[in-house]
């Protein structure tokens, strides 16, 4: 197959835009569709070079795998080993012991499975995992193992139809990409058969089934599109675009525009990318993208706060650099057509470094993250982590899982429950300490909850059309149990308002001010019309269940930290600093809820309206806690660990012994 220059710089114009997307340059909020592009580009390289040497039968799968391996596995063994090292001497151990999972699962090119099943309310740190990026080779991986074998079946036994076979297979994955994205986005992300589409879309191209053109014009308008879809795609999408789905589409046809542009004849765009220092910025793409994202997770690792401009400039030198040396020195004398080693060598010794490497992995795995590198407060504040309640999983509801009436979670005393807790995942974290208060006082609780639903009737959520139903659900169940006495209501009210915890904490992807809640069609509405549904919602929620004649104990926010707590405080003593110095502002927790405190202090029926006020107890003289005696208050940057749900308990002490008071005062 001809080398196309315009290509390599293609590639450039993919792994840019993924690079200062990764690193924070707010130009480029669709970033991430470089990988899209990617994806494009190798679809249409590796069919038109199989597809050349099947018709001239001269394809050989040993030859095939043999130029895949000089290409991927040594520029991807000397990285996995980098991040190894560096993993080990910066991570504290539960993200270790994950990392030896992820280590094993790239070496199986089986990367994007693992990351899927992952993905889930609990896991909470994608963004932090130094092998996350390696999801895509896993995919690309996975289709050089299939497509292979069925482009030569349609050589070989059905006549060359290349249109309704491969064209067969594009439509068919990207109907399920367009079904499965607003069902299952996760797995529509990660997994192959969701993806494939877009790698038929370049195999489609280098088997001709699209006219050229032959005329100049055309091309130019082709190229000039395809141009304009992919600059479109990386400054106009962001975080809030459902993607990949049909959304895919316009980077996807962007890069098909400009390969088949190309492929037709010259164009001025086709000159532009094929610039020598664009074609560079191609020929190094591989190993930017293996290096870039490692760097940009140990950074992070390493610091408090976000990064500044001068650090991620650095990072992104040091990726070039990184890049350079390894297209140098580790890519080019392998690919060269006589490599360093010959054939059946290389697969040996690739074989051998994989084993290792899976090796080295398990034994990450095995020894839970290798708690005994690192000194023992660095160790004790990261594993605050999974300081969660062994059933809080098994007892909370999600948008893939409910947990039906008939078999929902009891905490406290053996005895008939006489109350209630509803709400999200910040109920579910404080769960089991509540529980414990009620066995002190003889009494028991229900738990109803769903990770990242609000405990408000009729609130619909972008993420997650499920909340309402279960709502429907939770009320007909309280307001019909009669040994229900009292509701317990706790919720992350904000983030459903206002987004993540912006202006507070290093994430600035959390800035956004984006409301998590919808109009009846699931769109997104503003802050202004957010605050005045939930308004709404909240009380009639609250005077429904004081109608059907029960008690509700509203249970104010607890304080957001704007930071993940355990892995701040493991890093400031890794550092050699004092973690006690990081308590937080509180003057931002009361600017963040004063609409919701306002809405909660207007609801309900004093009569029947019970008030606990958590951060009475984390807060004082101006700033919040997040340790005390050496222990995380928090388990990430805004749920309790167990240590912070049992320095609550005292304030649900009135509720379980009195069953009616008004706790605190209006702050």
């Amino acid at each position: 197959m001809k080398y196309r220059s315009d290509i390599d710089g293609l590639r450039a114009l993919a792994i840019v835009p993924v690079v200062f997307y990764h690193v924070g340059v707010p130009l480029f909020p669709g970033g991430y569709v470089g990988v899209d592009i990617f994806f494009v580009i190798s679809g249409y390289l590796i069919t038109g070079l199989i597809a050349e040497e099947v018709k001239q039968g001269s394809f050989s799968i040993l030859a095939f795998y043999e130029r895949r391996v000089r290409r991927i596995f040594p520029a991807l063994i000397v990285v996995l080993l980098f991040t190894t090292l560096i993993g080990a001497a910066v991570m504290i151990p539960q993200r270790f012991f994950d990392f030896g999972r992820s280590l094993m699962a790239t070496v199986l090119f089986a990367s994007n499975i693992l990351f899927w099943l992952q993905v889930n309310y609990f896991d909470t740190y994608s963004a932090e995992k130094p092998l996350l990026h390696t999801w895509s080779l896993a995919v690309e991986e996975q289709f050089y193992i299939v497509f292979p074998l069925i482009l030569f079946i349609v050589h070989r036994w059905l006549r060359e139809r290349w249109l309704p076979w491969i064209g067969g297979i594009a439509v068919a994955s990207f109907a399920l990409s367009a079904y499965a994205i607003n069902r299952w986005p996760d797995a529509t992300f990660y997994l192959a058969p969701h993806r494939a589409w877009e790698l038929m879309i370049g195999a489609l191209l280098a088997l001709d089934v699209v006219p050229a053109a032959s005329r100049r014009g055309p091309r130019e308008a082709a190229a000039a599109t395809g141009f304009a879809l992919i600059i479109y795609a990386v400054t106009c999408f962001s975080r809030a675009t459902t993607f990949p789905g049909p959304s895919a589409l316009v980077p996807c046809i962007g890069a098909a525009l400009l390969i088949y542009a190309g492929r037709c004849g010259s164009t001025l765009l086709s000159q532009a990318l094929s610039w020598r220092p664009v074609v560079h910025i191609g020929l190094i793409s591989y190993s930017l993208y293996l290096w870039h994202w490692p760097l940009i997770v140990f950074a992070k690792t390493l610091a408090i706060d976000d990064l500044s401009i001068a650090a991620r400039i650095g990072i992104v030198a040091l990726s070039g650099a990184a890049a350079e040396l390894s297209l140098r020195y580790v890519e080019q004398p392998f690919r060269r057509r006589k490599g360093v080693l010959p054939r059946y060598q290389l697969f040996a010794g690739a074989t051998a470094a994989m084993a290792c490497i899976a090796a080295l992995g398990t034994l990450v795995y095995l020894s839970h993250g290798w708690p005994g590198r690192l000194p023992k407060q660095v160790t004790a504040f990261g594993a605050f982590e999974t300081s969660i309640d062994g059933r809080e999983k098994a007892c909370l509801s999600s948008k893939d899982r409910e947990v039906p009436p008939s078999q929902l979670c009891v905490y406290g005393a053996d005895v008939t429950p006489a109350f209630a807790l509803w709400g999200d995942s910040h109920a579910g974290a404080i769960a089991a300490s509540i529980g414990d208060e009620a066995r002190r006082n003889g009494s028991s609780f229900v738990f109803i909850g769903h990770s990242g639903c609000p405990p408000v009737m009729g609130l619909r959520r972008t993420n997650d059309p499920k909340c309402v139903d279960h709502n429907a659900r939770a009320m007909n169940f309280l307001t019909t149990a009669s040994n229900i006495k009292t509701v317990i209501i706790v919720s992350r009210y904000a983030v459903n308002l206002y987004g993540g915890t912006f202006d507070f904490g290093p994430a600035e992807e959390d800035r956004e001010r984006t409301p998590l809640l919808a109009d009846a069609e699931g769109n997104a509405l503003s802050v202004r019309d957010a605050e005045a549904t939930f308004a709404k919602a909240m009380r009639a929620t609250v005077d429904q269940l004081e109608a059907a004649g029960k008690t509700v104990v509203l249970v104010y926010p607890i304080p957001e930290t704007g930071y993940d707590i355990p892995k701040t405080l493991a890093t400031i003593a890794l550092e050699g600093g004092d973690p006690k110095r990081f308590d937080r502002d509180e003057t931002y927790y009361l600017h963040r809820q004063r609409f919701v405190f306002g809405v909660l202090d207007a609801v309900g029926n004093p009569a029947r309206t019970m008030r606990v006020y958590p951060d009475k107890l984390i807060c004082s003289n101006g700033r919040c806690a997040v340790s005390l005696n050496d222990e995380s208050l928090y388990r990430d940057d805004d749920h309790l660990s167990l240590a912070g749900g049992r320095l609550l308990e005292p304030l649900f002490d009135p509720v379980f012994a009195i069953g009616r008071t008004t706790l605190g005062s209006q702050p």
